[in-house]
């Protein structure tokens, strides 16, 4: 199949490139001007790169010229409540724009990276499966989820095929560990850094933590399936504490870090795990990389990059 992964630069979108090339795809990487390539080193050779602003891109007829596929990550905001009016125009917006093309060309799918960790909100339940109801308490899980219905809108009216990767919280080797996502890729570099790590609330706080290379396994997996369900939940199947993560990087670093508990977030829900149990039966996917093994190679790669 002829691929495009926009935002197929970036952490995750350069794990999904590289796991169609090995199945045999032809990938093309939609990423902005500037946008460094390093992700895409060791496989640039093997496939096509397209610059531009997904905010600004005026003609996605032209860029989905022969593409089947479509991979969707692009998002241009952090989970937080500070940019509300941002995440409509930058992503939602952009967005429709993109499925208006798709119909026009036909596009044979589209696979959109959603959030499994914001768009259902607290909950009581131990396991949340994808009929659990959706009460995202920030703007970022507000605009995924209504990209998610807009994606069932264009599939009702326009028979649009598309699927929807609820992801937990992916961490990994490429993951960038100065932005103010992915805790335990910040965690782990503040450690290996010699710094003091903050935590807001008690650390009590859990979160299912996938790591990314079964975050690509499974989106190739959900382009290739040809079943009737849409929407799935790709996690780990557990739920960690931060406290029990910063143990498991002591473990890995063989060193205790210095830890600094500032006053909880509003947005941070207390729990949060998936229930992958339809992506094992519809996909045939399992995550494979339990977190101590996750972490012990994010800190053999990274022990380098540091020195």
């Amino acid at each position: 199949m002829n691929c495009l992964v926009l935002g197929g630069g970036g952490f995750i979108g350069s794990h999904i490139s590289e796991q169609l090339l090995l199945q045999g795809h032809q990938v093309t990487v939609f990423e902005r001007p500037g946008t460094s390539c390093e992700n895409l080193q060791h496989i640039k050779e093997h496939i096509k790169i397209i610059n531009g602003d997904f905010m600004q891109e005026t003609n996605f007829v032209s860029l989905l010229h022969n593409v089947d596929w479509v991979f969707h990550l692009v998002c241009t905001t952090l989970p937080a409540n500070e940019n509300v009016v941002s995440d409509i125009g930058e992503n939602v917006i952009p967005t429709i724009k993109l499925l208006e093309a798709c119909r026009e060309v036909k596009v044979k799918k589209i696979i959109f990276i959603s959030s499994g960790g914001t768009v259902y909100g607290p909950s009581e339940m131990h396991y949340m499966s994808e009929t659990h109801p959706t009460d995202p308490v920030c703007a970022y899980g507000v605009q995924k989820l209504m990209i998610e219905k807009y994606l069932h809108l264009y599939h009702y009216l326009y028979g649009l095929d598309y699927a929807v990767l609820r992801v937990a919280n992916p961490y990994g080797d490429r993951q960038n560990p100065f932005k103010p996502q992915g805790v335990i890729g910040v965690f782990l570099a503040q450690a290996l850094l010699g710094r003091s790590i903050e935590i807001w609330g008690d650390g009590s706080v859990a979160r299912d933590f996938l790591y990314v290379l079964d975050v690509a396994k499974a989106a190739v997996r959900v382009a290739e399936y040809e079943g009737v369900e849409k929407i799935f939940n790709i996690g780990s199947g557990k739920a960690y504490s931060l406290n029990t993560v910063i143990g498991c990087i002591e473990k890995v670093l063989d060193t205790k870090v210095n830890k600094n508990y500032l006053q909880g977030r509003k947005q941070d829900v207390p729990f949060n795990l998936l229930d992958i149990a339809k992506a094992k039966r519809e996909l045939g996917w399992n995550p494979e990389v339990e977190l101590a093994d996750g972490i012990e190679r994010m800190a053999h790669m990274w022990r380098r990059r540091f020195k």
